[in-house]
Protein backbone atom coordinates (compact mmCIF):
# COMPACT_ATOMS: atom_id res chain seq x y z
CA UNK A 1 0.00 0.00 0.00
CA UNK A 2 1.55 3.54 -0.38
CA UNK A 3 2.25 6.09 1.20
CA UNK A 4 1.35 9.73 1.22
CA UNK A 5 1.05 12.47 3.09
CA UNK A 6 -2.79 14.33 3.28
CA UNK A 7 -3.01 18.05 2.76
CA UNK A 8 -4.10 17.64 6.84
CA UNK A 9 -0.95 16.30 7.90
CA UNK A 10 1.22 18.89 6.40
CA UNK A 11 -0.60 22.30 7.41
CA UNK A 12 -0.23 20.17 10.65
CA UNK A 13 2.94 20.13 10.61
CA UNK A 14 3.73 23.79 9.32
CA UNK A 15 1.39 24.79 12.28
CA UNK A 16 3.34 22.88 14.45
CA UNK A 17 6.42 25.13 12.95
CA UNK A 18 4.76 28.50 13.56
CA UNK A 19 3.69 28.33 16.95
CA UNK A 20 7.45 29.05 17.79
CA UNK A 21 8.71 27.94 21.25
CA UNK A 22 5.60 28.20 23.10
CA UNK A 23 4.82 24.80 24.17
CA UNK A 24 8.26 24.12 23.45
CA UNK A 25 11.22 24.51 25.84
CA UNK A 26 14.09 27.14 25.95
CA UNK A 27 16.94 24.76 25.30
CA UNK A 28 16.99 23.41 28.80
CA UNK A 29 14.34 21.81 29.47
CA UNK A 30 12.14 24.96 30.78
CA UNK A 31 9.06 25.40 28.94
CA UNK A 32 8.68 28.84 26.79
CA UNK A 33 5.84 30.83 27.96
CA UNK A 34 3.11 32.87 25.58
CA UNK A 35 3.84 36.38 26.53
CA UNK A 36 0.27 37.79 26.48
CA UNK A 37 -0.37 41.03 24.63
CA UNK A 38 -1.49 43.33 27.43
CA UNK A 39 2.09 42.61 29.02
CA UNK A 40 3.50 43.90 26.39
CA UNK A 41 1.59 46.69 26.27
CA UNK A 42 2.64 47.27 29.61
CA UNK A 43 6.61 47.00 29.01
CA UNK A 44 6.09 49.64 26.13
CA UNK A 45 3.87 51.77 28.70
CA UNK A 46 7.12 52.38 30.85
CA UNK A 47 8.88 53.59 27.50
CA UNK A 48 11.54 56.77 29.01
CA UNK A 49 11.04 60.30 27.07
CA UNK A 50 12.48 59.19 24.17
CA UNK A 51 10.63 57.66 21.15
CA UNK A 52 7.61 55.68 21.47
CA UNK A 53 8.52 51.54 21.31
CA UNK A 54 6.35 49.27 19.68
CA UNK A 55 6.59 45.47 20.56
CA UNK A 56 6.88 42.69 17.99
CA UNK A 57 6.82 39.36 19.79
CA UNK A 58 7.98 37.95 23.03
CA UNK A 59 9.07 34.55 24.56
CA UNK A 60 9.26 34.07 28.13
CA UNK A 61 10.66 31.43 30.86
CA UNK A 62 10.12 31.10 34.26
CA UNK A 63 13.34 31.91 36.65
CA UNK A 64 14.65 28.93 38.15
CA UNK A 65 16.45 30.58 40.99
CA UNK A 66 13.96 33.56 42.00
CA UNK A 67 10.51 31.99 43.24
CA UNK A 68 8.10 34.02 41.59
CA UNK A 69 9.68 35.73 38.55
CA UNK A 70 9.47 35.22 34.59
CA UNK A 71 12.23 36.31 32.72
CA UNK A 72 10.66 38.02 29.27
CA UNK A 73 12.60 38.71 26.04
CA UNK A 74 10.66 41.12 23.81
CA UNK A 75 11.59 42.82 20.10
CA UNK A 76 10.50 45.69 19.61
CA UNK A 77 10.73 48.69 17.30
CA UNK A 78 11.54 52.78 18.00
CA UNK A 79 10.63 55.58 16.38
CA UNK A 80 13.19 56.49 14.01
CA UNK A 81 15.71 53.21 14.42
CA UNK A 82 15.49 51.04 11.40
CA UNK A 83 16.34 47.38 12.87
CA UNK A 84 14.30 45.86 15.43
CA UNK A 85 15.62 45.94 19.28
CA UNK A 86 15.34 43.09 21.78
CA UNK A 87 15.63 43.87 25.29
CA UNK A 88 15.02 41.60 28.19
CA UNK A 89 12.65 42.47 31.43
CA UNK A 90 11.81 40.64 34.73
CA UNK A 91 8.09 40.33 36.05
CA UNK A 92 7.06 39.13 39.57
CA UNK A 93 4.03 37.02 39.97
CA UNK A 94 2.72 35.83 36.80
CA UNK A 95 2.73 37.02 33.63
CA UNK A 96 0.00 39.07 33.94
CA UNK A 97 0.33 42.71 34.25
CA UNK A 98 0.24 43.42 37.63
CA UNK A 99 0.72 40.78 39.28
CA UNK A 100 4.04 42.12 40.26
CA UNK A 101 6.68 44.71 39.83
CA UNK A 102 8.56 44.76 36.56
CA UNK A 103 12.09 45.52 36.06
CA UNK A 104 14.67 46.01 33.17
CA UNK A 105 17.25 43.23 33.19
CA UNK A 106 19.61 44.07 30.33
CA UNK A 107 20.80 47.60 28.53
CA UNK A 108 18.26 47.65 25.51
CA UNK A 109 15.21 47.53 28.54
CA UNK A 110 17.06 50.27 30.73
CA UNK A 111 17.79 52.47 27.28
CA UNK A 112 14.45 52.30 25.98
CA UNK A 113 12.57 51.95 29.48
CA UNK A 114 12.00 53.70 32.50
CA UNK A 115 11.56 50.00 35.14
CA UNK A 116 13.92 49.71 37.50
CA UNK A 117 16.94 47.37 37.78
CA UNK A 118 15.92 46.12 41.27
CA UNK A 119 13.06 44.12 42.46
CA UNK A 120 12.27 43.85 46.26
CA UNK A 121 15.58 45.42 47.20
CA UNK A 122 17.36 42.57 45.04
CA UNK A 123 19.30 43.48 41.97
CA UNK A 124 18.69 42.34 38.30
CA UNK A 125 21.36 42.21 35.56
CA UNK A 126 22.20 40.84 32.12
CA UNK A 127 23.53 37.63 33.40
CA UNK A 128 20.19 36.75 35.33
CA UNK A 129 19.20 32.85 35.30
CA UNK A 130 16.15 32.96 32.25
CA UNK A 131 17.53 35.98 30.17
CA UNK A 132 19.39 33.48 27.33
CA UNK A 133 17.00 30.67 27.84
CA UNK A 134 13.87 33.68 27.39
CA UNK A 135 15.97 34.91 24.42
CA UNK A 136 15.76 31.72 22.88
CA UNK A 137 11.91 31.18 23.13
CA UNK A 138 12.00 34.53 21.14
CA UNK A 139 13.63 33.35 18.83
CA UNK A 140 12.38 29.74 18.37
Amino acid sequence: MPKFVTPVAVLAAVGLLLTGCSGGNAGDGRPCETVPPELLSAIAEGANDGPAITPVAAGAVKSAERSDVYIVAMSFTVDGIEDAQVGTWGIGGSLTPGSGPLVAIDGFAAEFTVWPHQMNGEEFSVTEDGVDEAKACLEG
